[in-house]
């Protein structure tokens, strides 16, 4: 979910490479192939979207309307280029 990526790029978490790249065997991704290279998957990804229907999709869980003018393609690929504090292990903390 888009809007969940949102909250975690803006905690800094990062995904557990290990278990992503277990799931990217399991089942492959045109978008991502090699786990650490997850950023630029969903930034491939994210380049093939209907950006106005994402919006409509998580308008109704979104209590304060205001924040949806700040869940933009661009913001999203702003968060993706910034790296986690202490450089990240992988494992989410």
């Amino acid at each position: 979910d888009w809007y969940d990526l949102l909250w975690y790029l803006a905690k800094r978490v990062e995904p557990n490479i290990v278990l992503l790249d277990h799931g990217l065997q399991q089942t492959p991704s045109r978008y991502c192939r090699e786990a650490q290279q997850w950023r630029a998957g969903v930034l491939a990804r994210l380049g093939t979207l209907d950006w106005p229907d994402v919006t409509n999709d998580i308008r109704p869980f979104v209590e304060d309307p205001a924040e949806l003018a700040a869940f933009t393609p661009e913001t999203i690929m702003a968060m993706l280029e910034r790296r986690p504090q202490g450089g990240g292990n992988g494992l989410g903390y």
